[in-house]
């Protein structure tokens, strides 16, 4: 589990986004709009990306290993695997600073505040 502030002030909305915040879900889900702009993103990055959002939505992974020559599948399920007990707060946390991120890593600040207010609006 990611260590986390009491509060963190997120530099692009200019709320604080917080596992007790009552404004993390919309912000999970204004992000999870917003990662579908992201293109240059590693595999790994998006692997934590696909495990936090399948952990915020449904919880721990129960569903079978996949085989090894299933290669994507695999490692889907390994990435929701790795964020096993963490709670749905803690997933949408992780995977809105992560995506925050890279999309400063791939625009820029002032695009990526642009990207999320057109989303936004």
């Amino acid at each position: 589990m990611t260590e986390q502030p009491d509060r963190l002030h997120s530099t692009l909305l200019g709320y604080d986004i917080s596992t007790s915040s009552p404004s993390l879900e919309k912000t999970f889900a204004l992000f999870s709009v917003a990662a579908k702009q992201l293109k240059d993103a590693s595999e790994s990055d998006l692997a934590v990306l696909y495990g936090n959002f399948k952990q915020a939505k449904l919880g721990n992974n129960t569903s079978t290993e996949p085989w090894f020559y299933e290669f994507v599948a695999l490692a889907k399920w390994r990435a929701w695997t790795e964020c096993k007990d963490k709670t749905r707060e803690e997933a949408m946390y992780d995977y809105c600073i992560k995506v925050e991120k890279l999309l400063v890593e791939q625009f820029g600040a002032e695009q990526s505040v642009h990207i999320l207010q057109n989303i936004a609006t």
